[in-house]
């Protein structure tokens, strides 16, 4: 289903008392789901609500049902939670907590997870899975697409639409009657067998490896010893433990499966075994000067010509387009009130426990040395009159800065004052942090958790590439639920109304994490000046685009590349696949493809003649 199908489902659900619908979140096969203000409590939440077409379904409205009253009873830290539900009309709804940071399987797009990110998250779904199998409830539905995100990284399990309770309906499903998603299925289940809570111990084990390797394993249930060894082969870099926990999940005999709890007991030892040590941060290198290359030395841009109107940009002006080459960057954002320079100082973490020597080996003394364990310094008193600052961020590879200059540590001793802390990581949306130190307290701990990045659909993209010298609708920008694209278009529709308020902050928000290496930032600040020139500048590209690109995002390689378009000086057809004004395009849209854009990327580099 298209999104503007999907968001004309929305129409007659604005009229649920109490909620002010925003737009349509996701589309599920029973029903939408749409983002919503409680207009009592002022707090976003998510409205399910039934598809239209199925609402005369009796068996669709039973699991719909069902799903409410699971876990409406619910109360568990990684079981979604529901604040209501209701009736409009011949369509059900239930009204659920708003989960931020988007899906497990959106965050594998970027690729996969650390392992002791993977045994967090694993361990938390296996405790919400046993939470549940110990109320006779089997979910049958668990997959990366199921589990959300908190912005803080914890884990939430969703969607019961299709569980089976015997609390709710003390019946057990007929046999011969699949449902589930093919993808996870348990062999059994597939089949359309008798099933037991080991359905979701299945699809568990196949989640755990796609959480550390990024795609589902080639060759499952594991029914023979070279199975199995297939399954070590691929997780070889793994601890032992997870690959035998893994292989166990997904036997093909039911009963040779783990329970929950073990799964969730097992990773809770993984985690712990895995846990890095702590202790200062290496000093990060380079400052804001050195993190903004923007391209330059072309006077006059070179309009797209017969590319123009393959990709949706037509009608820009010179003029215009070089006014747009030649805006200012936006500084970054400046703390609200100045405060004192300080030096940097990073507070060691002693809290690590020394490394212990081998002991030494019978019989043979004097070949053995004994490593000398020196006591760590103790941690240096925060200076009186100072407020030791303590970031705290997910991921935990981001590079922090403080008012626009890296952080040598997660803590650093600071004056009173006001401060912008931000937080960058490849693959994650940027984001800033205003933080005001007051002598009331000696630390002043914080918490970031950034949004991992996800991708626009092959028609969302070319919806947006014909949107280019258009006057913008609120529904037009709405209906965008990519967030680079979509913000680009609100702050172009902002230009449009003359609302410069508006426009100012974002652009500055934007162009601020732009310096400091966000890709997505400067994918969004070309989109944003290229709304306004009207074509996409080659003049408008910068080194914090080119790197994210490099670094694999996929979205930042499809815009540079239509940017290097500009560079040809004649009409693609009569240029052949080797032409070396080509080849920085044909690059590009490469990688995009294999970054995550798959078909539609391809297809336009055979539109220009790509050398295969």
């Amino acid at each position: 289903m298209d999104i503007d199908s999907a968001t004309r489902i929305s129409t007659g659900i604005d009229s649920i008392p109490g909620y002010r619908i925003d737009r349509l979140l996701d589309q599920g096969g029973m029903g939408g789901v749409y983002l919503a203000e409680d207009e009592t409590l002022k707090r976003l939440v998510a409205i399910k609500v039934i598809n239209p077409e199925l609402t005369e379904n009796t068996e669709f409205k039973k699991r719909f049902t069902t799903e409410a009253l699971i876990i409406a009873g619910f109360q568990h830290p990684n079981i979604v939670t529901v604040f209501a539900s209701g009736w409009l009309g011949p369509k059900q709804y239930f009204v659920m907590e708003y989960v931020r940071g988007g899906t497990l399987k959106q965050r594998l797009e970027a690729g996969p997870l650390s392992a002791g990110e993977a045994y967090r998250i694993g361990r938390q779904m296996a405790d919400a899975l046993a939470y549940s199998h110990e109320r006779d409830v089997i979910h049958r539905d668990f997959k990366a697409n199921n589990v959300l995100l908190r912005e803080n990284g914890t884990p939430v399990l969703s969607d019961f639409g299709i569980a089976k309770s015997v609390v709710v309906s003390g019946e057990e499903t007929a046999i011969g009657v699949v449902v589930g998603s093919a993808l996870y299925m348990a062999p059994e289940q597939a089949l359309g067998g008798r099933i037991s809570n080991r359905v979701d111990i299945y699809s568990f084990g196949l989640v755990l490896y796609q959480m550390l390797t990024g795609k589902l394993p080639e060759r499952h249930p594991i029914r023979t010893k070279d199975d199995g060894r297939q399954i070590a082969r691929a997780l070889r870099a793994v601890d032992g433990a997870c690959v035998e926990l893994i292989t166990r999940c997904l036997r093909a005999a039911p009963e040779e499966r783990p329970t929950a709890a073990e799964c969730r007991d097992a990773l809770a030892a993984l985690a712990k075994r895995t846990a890095p040590r702590a202790g200062p941060e290496a000093p990060l290198r380079g400052g804001r000067s050195s993190l903004l290359v923007v391209a330059s030395g072309a006077a006059a841009a070179v309009l797209l010509g017969f590319g123009a109107w393959r990709f949706g940009f037509i009608g820009a002006s010179a003029g215009k387009s070089a006014a747009a080459a030649s805006s200012p960057a936006a500084a970054l954002v400046a703390p609200t009130s100045p405060a004192p320079a300080v030096t940097p100082s990073v507070v060691p973490d002693q809290s690590a426990p020394p490394v212990a020597s081998k002991p030494l080996a019978k019989g043979s003394p004097a070949k053995v040395k004994v490593a000398t364990i020196q006591a760590a310094p103790p941690p240096p008193a925060t200076p009186a009159g100072m407020i030791l600052l303590t970031v705290q961020v997910n991921p935990s590879s981001a590079k922090l800065f403080l008012d626009g200059n890296a952080m040598p540590g997660a803590s650093m001793p600071l004056a009173p004052g006001s401060y912008v802390v931000a937080a960058v990581a490849p693959g994650y949306y940027g984001h800033f942090e205003h933080v005001v130190l007051s002598t009331d307290s000696a630390s002043h701990p914080i918490k970031l958790a950034l949004d991992a990045t996800t991708l626009p659909t092959e028609m969302e993209l070319q919806r947006f590439l014909k949107l280019q010298n258009q006057v913008l609708k609120p529904g037009q920008v709405q209906s965008m639920t990519d967030r680079t694209l979509r913000e680009a278009l609100r702050i172009q529709r902002f230009r449009q109304s003359n609302q410069a308020s508006e426009v100012d902050p974002e652009a500055r928000a934007i162009n601020s994490l732009r310096h400091l290496g966000d890709s997505r930032a400067a994918v969004g600040a070309l989109l944003i000046e290229s709304l306004a020139a009207g074509h996409i500048s080659r003049s408008l590209v910068t080194q914090p685009l080119i790197a994210g690109s490099d670094q694999g995002d996929a979205l930042a390689s499809f815009f540079l590349a239509l940017a290097q378009r500009e560079s040809f000086d004649t009409s693609s057809s009569k240029l052949v696949g080797s032409d070396p004004q080509l080849q920085p395009y044909c690059r590009r849209m490469g990688m995009a493809a294999t970054q995550g854009l798959g078909n539609y990327a391809m297809e336009l580099r055979r539109l220009e003649h790509c050398a295969k």
